[in-house]
């Protein structure tokens, strides 16, 4: 899965970013500067599946996380097991 420098989620444009994220966390999304950060130290897949948890944040921002983790790695599966992004 090619993980794109932007992607537009509803009306508005984040930029993604990769760093090193000094706390811990795979990943964070800014809502006011608009960007996703993931952890550049993330194996492939679990960029992937930290890229779609950051979108979920983006869509609705008061989902819980474990409900997120969820969603996330059953949508990331759906992709790559149908072959739907590549």
């Amino acid at each position: 899965m090619k993980i794109p420098k932007r992607i537009k989620v509803g009306a508005i444009w984040y930029r993604v970013r990769f760093k090193e994220i000094e706390d811990g966390t795979c990943g964070t999304i800014d809502r006011n500067k608009n960007t996703i950060t993931l952890s550049e130290d993330l194996a492939t897949s679990q960029k992937e599946t930290t890229f779609i948890h950051e979108i979920f944040h983006a869509i609705d921002g008061e989902l819980k996380a474990d409900k997120i983790d969820l969603l996330a790695n059953m949508w990331h599966q759906v992709l790559k097991d149908n072959k739907l992004w590549k």
